[in-house]
């Protein structure tokens, strides 16, 4: 297992970042807002951010000005106004406690929720990220952890929708993706193979896409420049998801590509929290073709599904 070793405290246009080595990444934790990892870099390239931070990107709602901030968030499902944009621009509490980092955000008053993300390193490129939301109610609350993270402009995201038959003679249908109202078929981001899905982020087109895909296959991928992010989830065949019942989502426009993982629905009781476990990788892969052999051959090398 990999050490945690403080680095250094920089600022980002007035958001004070932390940043820790973990083996042979840098991950970069806010404190004056969140909880955020707004940082993550590979030790051969430690100026390279794999993730996107964007302070530009604003939304009024009733509650006050939500900033997408960019970097790693957790928010709860399905999407609601206000209440999924919570304002996360109060400082948090970050601890390293053993062999983790804990990012303790302030009780959400109105939503009646807190969150909290942990980061602990599992070997030289891996990370486990679990987000808690609990529910600080008097009554039970129905939710799911939604864990979005915004990556860097200008890369490819890779997400599996291959599945097994699940009928004998493989009659019945095997795969779902839902389709936002705003998502184009004819989308040239958008890029169909056999087993897998492509999206990239072009910030030369304005509109937005999202798509949602429910796989037992729960990883998403992120190509960038010769930098390789995965992420890493449990799917639960049995369970209800939001969004048609999907388990993974990709969205992106001009400013932003972001990847996320949902958690099955859970009606969770006072007091009680709801878990979600993603596990991270980031590896220097070089310059690769973007084609199901090699989508086939980062499955084989690189996932572990939970």
């Amino acid at each position: 297992m990999a050490m945690i070793s403080f680095l250094e405290e920089v600022t980002h246009d007035g958001i004070k970042i932390a940043k820790y080595k973990m083996g042979d990444l840098i991950v970069g934790v806010a404190l004056n807002i969140g909880p955020r990892v707004l940082y993550l870099s590979h030790s051969s390239r430690p100026e390279f951010n794999v993730f996107g931070i964007d302070l530009s990107v604003q939304l009024e709602t009733e509650d006050g000005v939500w900033k997408l901030y960019g970097g790693h968030r957790l928010w709860t499902s399905p999407e609601e106004l206000p209440r999924t944009y919570s304002i996360d621009d109060k400082p948090v509490k970050v601890e390293v406690k053993e062999d983790k980092i804990v990012i303790e955000g302030p009780p959400e008053e109105k939503n009646l929720v807190k969150k909290t993300i942990e980061i602990k390193p599992l070997d030289s490129n891996t990370l486990e990220v679990v987000h808690r939301i609990k529910n600080i109610s008097r009554w039970e609350l129905e939710y799911s952890c939604w864990a979005l993270t915004v990556m860097r402009r200008n890369g490819y995201a890779i997400i599996p929708v291959k599945a097994k038959c699940v009928d004998k003679p493989c009659l019945k249908p095997n795969r779902l993706i839902a389709l936002w109202p705003y998502t184009k078929l004819n989308d040239p981001r958008l890029r169909f193979f056999e087993k897998y899905v492509v999206i990239k982020q072009d910030p030369s087109i304005k509109d937005k896409l999202k798509i949602g895909v429910r796989s037992e296959k729960s990883w998403l991928g992120y190509y960038i420049e010769g930098l390789l992010f995965i992420k890493t989830s449990t799917f639960h065949e049995d369970r209800t998801y939001p969004d048609y019942g999907v388990n993974l989502e990709v969205y992106t426009d001009s400013r932003i590509l972001e990847i996320e993982t949902l958690s099955p629905l859970e009606r969770v009781l006072p007091m009680k929290e709801l878990v979600h476990v993603e596990k991270w990788k980031l590896v220097n892969i070089g310059k690769i073709e973007l084609n199901e052999q090699v989508f086939e051959n980062i499955e084989k090398e690189y996932i572990q599904i939970q």
